[in-house]
Order: C-alpha cells, then structure tokens, then sequence
C-alpha cells in the first residue's frame, strides 16, 4: 500500500505524501496515447484500503522529477520535505468515502496539459487529516484493485499525402 497521513506513528508525528506517476503514457507505441490526440476525459481510480473522513487531503500536479526506487522524504525536490515549489496546479480534493471502495478522480485537465506539451511528474497526494488513507499500490495482490488511468481521447487526423492514404 501507500499512503498520506497528517500523523504517522512510526514516523514520529512526520506528515506523510503519496505520489503516483504513469510513465510513458505518451508515444506511437502500443497503448499508448498518440502524439496529438485530443483527451476527452482521464480518470484515476484508487481502491482505498483505510479511510474514513472526506476529503482526506489533496491531490496535485508534481513539478519536480522523482523517482519510485530513490526518493525519500529527505531527497523530494531540492530541500527536505514537500515544499510549495515542488507541486503544481490543484486537480482535486480525495473524495474518501471508507474502506475496501474504488474511488474516481478527474485527472483530465493533467493529461490535456501534458498532453500539450507539459511535463508528466504525476500526482502528489497531500493530507489535510490524522486519519490518513492507504491505498493498494501497482504491486497489489489483486490486480483489480491496482491504481488505474482511463484516458479516453481522439487520435490525430491521418494526413492524405498519397492514394493508399486518401479515399478517392
């Protein structure tokens, strides 16, 4: 699981963030979302293991690159801790309702941005309560109840710049 929390025991009161990031979503590859396509709507879908109180925090653009493997709350961004330089634009508040529940979160106006060029560094969740959320993570038993990013768009126009592409 992961988690954000305002008052984490084990962490001696110290606030905890969760981030979350969908690499390489964007490209011509398989899966992917193509260059120039148009999003209509992106939601995350979190299955939430622990929660009870609505909103339980906030959830933002990050602006700084990190990484799954390294980062730790001394090496996030540039200084010690999340700091107001380090995310962005806010894209929700958690809607947590209680526990074992999928939650949605509208994310569409992070993809439409990247998608326009800006830079993926996903989402940052930030506590705004002692009763923090945990939610599965990507290595969640059940698969189902994995992070999931439903992106629906319009691919780009196929130019016509010869007979096998043009209907004539």
């Amino acid at each position: 699981t992961w988690r954000w929390d305002t008052d984490d025991p084990s962490s001696s009161g110290m606030y905890e963030y969760g981030l979350i990031r969908f690499d390489s979503i964007f490209g011509s590859g398989a899966g992917q979302i193509p260059p120039g396509a148009t999003i209509a709507s992106a939601t995350l879908t979190l299955y939430i293991e622990n929660g009870t109180v609505a909103p339980a925090g906030t959830v933002n653009e990050v602006t700084v690159d990190w990484s799954e493997w390294a980062t730790t709350w001394n090496s996030f961004g540039g200084d010690a801790g999340v700091q107001a330089d380090e995310y962005g634009t806010l894209v929700a508040s958690t809607p947590v309702t209680g526990a074992s529940v999928s939650t949605n979160i509208d994310v569409t106006a992070s993809l439409q941005a990247w998608a326009a060029g800006g830079t993926n560094f996903g989402w940052i969740f930030q506590p705004a309560v002692t009763d923090g959320v945990a939610v599965t993570s990507s290595e969640g038993a059940t698969v189902a109840n994995r992070p999931k990013l439903t992106v629906v768009y319009t691919a780009p126009a196929v130019p016509c710049d010869g007979d096998e592409d043009c209907d004539d």
